[in-house]
């Protein structure tokens, strides 16, 4: 059980010990085993976790697990044996914190990988990045991976930062502002991946092409850091209200399909107050609503994947040059 500690009366990150015997308020029956598939590639993410959560608590900035990373906390207390990257989140008002800490305040060991780092960055998500590490996915072709001649992004072991924006889902406006922000970003990371051809790499299929073709020729007479800018604009117009609406959700990631943004929308509180549950031996914060938000990204989130689909699927170079 979560002992209670009055983070109802905080105003900020209330953390309170969670109790690794419970899962969603139900004893687990049965310990889920799912070992490391590459133990050195997982405990190297959790290096980089522990690394970022003393920045964070260094600089007071209120950040919590999400996502896989989440679910492996709360449903076994480790990273799941098979995940490829670590995820935490945070409010705008925190990543706006973050960003200028994590850049002056990281060991040299660290990048931070934006679209302003990195120029072949098509993520709109910042990662952190292990220097000297590189993640090869089983399958994938050097011609459609993120590297091309003249356009390297680094690939090394990665956390990924997402900040969350606040959101209207109760009004005609609010919703038409998380479909333009779910539907725009296409074609704001074909403007950022244009020059180097990545999204219109030969293992596209053709009609894929054409179509990446006509519409980044329009794209191509607006200068990247103007669209950028008016993306960012997007995503951040309720945030910048002065009255909160109550819910928040990470745009630069959100899912095009009505349904599938849905359960990605989040009442403001769960970003606010955190608990702490583990990772190993290691402590992290966790929204104090968990089971309510792995419920709705995952449904009966306590079950692990089939045998046949607990697949890493990379293998990690150890002596990457960056």
């Amino acid at each position: 059980m979560i002992r209670a500690a009055g983070f109802g009366t905080c105003c900020s990150a209330a953390r309170t010990m969670f109790d690794a015997a419970t899962c969603a308020g139900a004893i687990m029956n049965e310990v889920v085993n799912t070992e490391s598939q590459n133990p050195a590639f997982h405990d190297a993410i959790l290096m980089m976790l522990v690394d970022l959560d003393q920045l964070c608590r260094a600089n007071n900035l209120n950040y919590q697990l999400a996502a896989g990373t989440l679910l492996g906390a709360v449903r076994e207390q480790r990273i799941i044996g098979w995940d490829k990257d670590a995820d935490i989140c945070m409010l705008r008002a925190e990543f706006e914190r973050f960003m200028p800490a994590a850049e002056s305040q990281l060991p040299e060991k660290y990048f931070l990988q934006h679209q302003g780092s990195e120029s072949s960055m098509f993520s709109l998500v910042t990662k952190l990045r292990l220097r000297g590490t590189r993640r090869v996915f089983a399958g994938r072709r050097e011609t459609s991976n993120t590297r091309s001649e003249g356009h390297k992004m680094h690939e090394g072991i990665a956390v990924d930062i997402f900040p969350f924006d606040a959101v209207q889902p109760n009004t005609a406006a609010g919703r038409l502002h998380m479909w333009l922000c779910a539907n725009l970003k296409p074609l704001l990371i074909l403007r950022s991946v244009g020059d180097a051809k990545l999204i219109m790499g030969a293992n596209k299929p053709l009609w894929f092409r054409a179509i990446a073709w006509l519409c980044y020729q329009p794209l191509r007479l607006f200068p990247k850091r103007h669209i950028m800018a008016s993306y960012r604009w997007l995503v951040t117009y309720y945030s910048r209200k002065q009255q909160p609406t109550g819910f928040v959700a990470c745009l630069v990631s959100l899912p095009r399909k009505s349904s599938a943004r849905l359960p990605r929308i989040r009442p403001l509180h769960s970003l606010q107050h955190t608990v702490l549950g583990k990772l190993g031996e290691h402590e992290f914060p966790l929204p104090h609503n968990y089971h309510e938000v792995l419920k709705n990204l995952y449904g009966n989130y306590v079950e692990p994947p089939p045998k046949s689909e607990r697949k890493l699927g990379i293998t990690v170079d150890f002596a990457a040059t960056d």
